[in-house]
């Protein structure tokens, strides 16, 4: 998102304020140019390319789909679509010849939209993405669309390979949409299926719709169910309004978004229909692009999603658009999102149930410096015991991981903790580190992008039946994060979009400051400082609200930047998780023992350590109050030792000590104070 936008769009607010709003039901906070892709491509840069099926109506509307990464030569591959493709037809290759080869004939594909399957699931053999689109674009096609092959799998932007010249669009659209859209074409007339790639609208008169993931949906995608029993919890209140667009070249009136939430018990296939609301927009010119539709004067916005008799199921929330004139194209007049009540899983991003892991479309960090990132869950009944965390990395060398491992960190966030204001941001002095898990590489199945789980949260006290787990508390906001090694990646969903959300209950009559996940800005605000400086001296911001003087993460990035990483409970309180490793020993003391004085600490902090055995390496890492990494440190073939941290150079403020030794790992808290 470019500076400008954000500088505009807080000017509007401004303007705002001063002159006040008439309605209860408008949320003007228009912005944006007026869709012009000759003049500007604003939609495209805030909101990314938007790919539609137009035709036939059975599968029309806007697709969750990942554009192509830019190469670094010219004439690479455009990740923007500056000039609309807008209804033209789709050819699609059978499976047999997705590797490109004789149905790829010069001229078989002039003006039309090539569909095939990523591959490759014939012989010759893996053909890139790049040669792919290469063939197609010489066949004469004016966009690749490739569908990712994998069961169930979601879209990733194509990477470019050297040696070829691509001046058409190349996007990849998810598993379950290609194989809906495969079933319609075969079954269909040729021609009958038809795509819009376009940085806009068709150009079309009458023409509103929802931003693509732009409804406000729910707290988590996945969520004990006992969880959404009785009164209504602040933190899982459901939000009326989406964003709209107006992609047509009429001004709009009587413009209503109504949201309607229902939910279907697992094993039936009634849905119960829990809510239903309208937000009104008298009128939408064309000069506003984009409107955040979410009431600013009432609490009518938000709404309790709780369940009488809890249970497991599924809860659709739906978002329908309509106006005083017939829409030109209704296929994105609708936008449905899902989530889940479960028996023990918490998921922020999308979660397969089929294979019992979080949806990973994407990677995020390749920082220098070792990183810590993760997602914020509230836990309403507490009780549980945290059983494993899921999550995924990724390496830019193939095979096993070169690291031994990494540690996974549960917080708790207390808001106005330590006499800070209660004010819903998170603030240094607010996290307390309550629980660390590790994960050993194994050195054969933990390569780049697989499924990843640590199963002992606790720390080992000695006491053989005790420790190794963390019981959640009621009423508690935890940021559950994973260690990044310096040069990995963390996987992120890439489907979910929170910023909707953000953004409503931010701008909503209760303002609250809702955070998915903590994202540390630089005043330069782009997603480069997720690699560049992750860290950075900034508090971490919910998305792209403007209570921040820095253009933060806009609507399209947020997407990219919600780390896939579930949390599984297990509600047996007697039950302790096994260890890794073989049984506990029946012994005295625990594995890593740790004394840390004079704690606070104004200069010099003394580290004694013990361990039960002799360890090849003893990793220290400090961790300041924002949960963020300030040093680790390697010490080699000891198993005890005595040495100093000079804290002289630290802020005041509160840090945890987390110490790894002998696939252990283990914690204390000390506080600088001068």
């Amino acid at each position: 998102m470019k500076r400008t936008n954000t500088l505009k769009q807080l000017l509007f607010v401004t303007l705002l304020c001063l002159t006040g709003v008439a309605s209860a039901q408008i949320h003007p906070l228009a912005f944006g140019t007026a869709g012009g892709y000759t003049n500007s491509n604003y939609y495209a840069d805030y909101v990314g390319l938007r790919f539609q099926v137009t035709a036939p109506g059975s599968i029309a509307g806007d697709y969750v789909h990942a554009a192509a990464v830019v190469g670094t030569a010219s004439g690479d591959w455009p990740s923007i679509v500056y000039t609309p493709i807008i209804n033209q037809p789709v050819i699609m290759p059978p499976k047999s010849d997705s590797a490109a080869t004789s149905s790829f004939a010069p001229g078989s594909m002039t003006g039309k939209i090539c569909l095939l399957w990523r591959g490759p699931l014939v012989s010759p053999g893996p053909v890139s993405f790049s040669q792919k689109a290469q063939y197609a674009q010489d066949a004469g096609a004016i966009a690749c669309v490739i569908i990712n092959e994998y069961p169930g799998g979601a879209p990733f932007a194509p990477g470019y390979t050297t040696g070829f010249t691509v001046h058409i669009p190349v996007i990849m659209i998810g598993n379950y949409d290609g194989i809906a859209i495969e079933n319609v074409y075969d079954a269909s007339a040729p021609g009958t299926v038809k795509m819009t790639i376009t940085p806009w609208g068709q150009s079309l008169t009458n023409d509103l719709g929802i931003v693509p993931t732009g409804g406000a949906a729910w707290h988590d995608y996945a969520i004990p169910y006992d969880q959404l029993s009785g009164t209504g919890v602040s933190a899982y209140k459901g939000l009326d309004g989406a964003f709209v667009a107006n992609y047509g070249t009429a001004t709009q009136t009587n413009v209503k978004v109504s949201g309607t939430l229902s939910f279907t018990p697992s094993g039936t296939t009634t849905p119960i229909q829990l809510h239903t609301d309208t937000v009104k927009l008298p009128t939408f010119t064309v000069a506003d692009s984009i409107w955040a539709m979410f009431d600013t004067l009432t609490s009518n916005n938000e709404y309790d999603v709780t369940l009488t008799t809890p249970a497991k199921g599924r809860f659709d929330l739906t978002y329908n658009i309509s106006e005083a004139n017939t829409d030109d194209y209704s296929g994105d007049n609708k936008w449905t999102t899902s989530f889940f009540a479960t028996d023990s899983l918490y998921s922020k991003g999308s979660y397969n149930f089929v294979t019992n892991q979080p949806v990973r479309t994407s990677y995020r960090g390749g920082a220098t410096t070792a990183q810590i990132w993760g997602n914020m869950y509230y836990v309403a009944k507490g009780g549980a015991l945290v059983s494993r965390v899921q999550y995924s990395l990724d390496a830019t060398a193939t095979g096993p991981f070169s690291e031994p491992g990494n540690n996974v960190y549960l917080f708790k966030w207390v808001d106005g903790d330590r006499g800070l204001p209660k004010d819903s941001l998170v603030q240094n002095g607010e996290l307390e580190l309550v629980g660390a898990g590790t994960k050993s590489f194994d050195g054969i199945n933990d390569t780049s992008q697989a499924l990843l789980e640590v199963r002992n949260m606790g720390i080992d006290t000695g006491t053989p039946g005790t420790g190794h787990f963390v019981v959640l508390q009621s009423n508690t906001w935890y940021y559950l994060a994973v260690g990044i090694p310096p040069a990995y990646y963390l996987g992120c969903d890439g489907i979910q979009d929170p910023f909707p959300r953000i953004y409503g209950r931010h701008h909503a009559v209760n303002h609250i400051y809702e955070y998915s996940n903590l994202q540390f800005g630089e005043p330069t605000g782009s997603e480069a400082d997720i690699y560049t400086n992750f860290a950075a001296n900034n508090n971490p911001m919910p998305a792209d609200v403007q209570h921040i003087a820095v253009d933060s993460f806009n609507f399209n990035n947020s997407r990219s930047l919600l780390p896939a990483i579930a949390m599984i409970i297990n509600k047996d309180t007697s039950y302790v998780p096994p260890i890794i490793g073989g049984l506990v020993k029946n012994q005295s003391k625990p594995a890593i023992g740790i004394s840390l004085s004079p704690n606070p600490s104004s200069e010099v902090l003394n580290v004694s350590l013990d361990l039960d055995k002799f360890a090849a390496s003893v990793k220290y890492t400090l961790i300041d109050g924002m949960g963020r990494i300030v040093s680790e440190t390697v010490h080699t073939n000891l198993q005890s030792e005595k040495y100093s941290i000079n804290t002289s150079v630290l802020a005041s403020g509160n840090y945890f000590l987390v110490v790894n030794a002998n696939d252990k790992v283990t914690f204390k808290k000390f506080v600088v104070a001068r």
